[in-house]
């Protein structure tokens, strides 16, 4: 049994789409490998979120001075962590290292190419695309940090995909422009691979109650501190909500707001739009709740990068969606399994339609839950990562 470390943030007792991920990418890797775990300390409260998870070896970030040349996001390692990550590496050989996100990666640079393991990276998604779309979803003088860390990320990420590591992403569309863009360059196409988001594991039974739920809401949910939930968030109220507002009045019906990193601000823009059907709950103990009780999910990204789990887990709990083509990519679904639109007028037309057409939201409930079994389950995409690691380790 192939002998692994998995190097993280802390993912347990966590919430979020990419905490899921992580726990997902664990789960396998202890199911098939002999796997230990290091994580990274990036606040005081790190060390109870640790949950069933032992680390072999925190990794903590040097105090002061930061290289301006590097992304914010990407972690950097103080001389002790490097150092205990060398005295295991020659204790404890590894037949491979595995990396969650690009940004944990910069410790790979301090291993000479002789003597390395094979590395695999979990890159996730194309950072420097989130940043140049939020900078040119705003070109302001106060905006400028999404610019500048945009050049840094293109430069951290084209040095990095010249190493002879395995990268993997999660959207069709990011790895084909990946694979074409990286090419120019000398870096082979299979440096790239996909290992899609799964679909949470919900019991048949619980997907069944969900369907026959009599709700009085439709779900927005997400990190409501993240730029890219601000922005659908805005947009939603702003484009969607005031062409909606007198069939919610006239249905008795509200949209909630679900998500942890509630501003004031969020406050603000619903009450200066008049969005009286609009609740704002805030951070919930279970979303799987939360969603399984919902009418049907809006999910209205304008920006975002890898694939959206937001979709999949809506699918799960056979929940009817309403989206953007954004929010669809990197995921094979279509009208008969969802509703498109890219405008607020079209993504309000949809949700009048739906509203009146109970039919129609169990229909494209049934079809999303039904293609995402086959396409998205643990087992399958599971079964994806072994073969993608196992190859690169061969």
């Amino acid at each position: 049994m192939k002998k692994s470390l998995y190097i993280d943030k802390p993912f347990q007792n966590c919430f979020g789409g990419d905490k899921n991920r992580s726990r997902f990418l664990w789960r396998v890797l202890a199911a098939h490998y002999d796997a230990e775990i290091g994580l990274l300390e990036e606040s005081a409260d790190d060390a109870a979120r640790v949950g069933e998870v032992t680390p072999r070896l925190w990794f903590s970030e040097p105090e002061g001075f930061r290289n301006p040349l590097l992304p914010d996001c990407v972690f950097r390692y103080d001389s002790k962590s490097r150092e205990a990550f060398e005295a295991i590496q020659s204790d404890t050989p590894y037949d491979f290292l595995f990396f969650r996100f690009l940004s944990t990666a910069l410790l790979s640079r301090q291993l000479s190419d002789t003597n390395r393991p094979p590395i695999i990276v979990d890159a996730d998604l194309v950072a420097s695309r989130l940043s140049w779309q939020s900078w040119n979803n705003k070109r302001t003088i106060r905006n400028r940090y999404f610019f500048l860390e945009a050049l840094k990320l293109m430069a951290f990420e084209r040095d990095m995909y010249q190493r002879p590591f395995l990268y993997l992403l999660t959207n069709t569309d990011e790895l084909q422009w990946a694979r074409d863009q990286y090419k120019k360059i000398g870096v082979p196409e299979d440096r790239f691979a996909l290992v899609a988001n799964p679909m949470p594991d919900v019991a048949p039974e619980v997907v069944a109650e969900a369907q026959k739920a009599d709700s009085n809401y439709i779900l927005f949910h997400g990190a409501l501190g993240s730029s890219v939930n601000w922005d659908a968030y805005q947009f939603m109220l702003r484009e969607i909500y005031p062409l909606i507002a007198a069939e919610l009045e006239k249905r008795d019906l509200w949209i909630h707001v679900v998500g942890k990193g509630m501003y004031p601000e969020h406050e603000q823009i619903k009450e200066e739009m008049g969005a009286t059907r609009v609740k704002l709950v805030g951070q919930v103990d279970d979303i799987g709740e939360a969603i399984a009780n919902s009418l049907l999910c809006l999910i209205p990204l304008r920006l975002g990068s890898g694939t959206k789990t937001r979709v999949l887990e809506a699918a799960a709990y056979g929940k009817c969606v309403v989206t953007t083509p954004l929010g669809l990519e990197g995921l094979e679904f279509g009208p008969e399994e969802l509703e498109i639109g890219t405008t607020g007028k079209e993504l309000g037309d949809i949700l009048i339609s739906l509203l009146g057409d109970g039919d129609r939201i169990k229909e494209l409930a049934h079809n999303l839950n039904t293609k995402s079994l086959s396409l998205y389950s643990e087992a399958i995409v599971g079964q994806q990562l072994v073969e993608a690691i196992d190859e690169h380790c061969s």
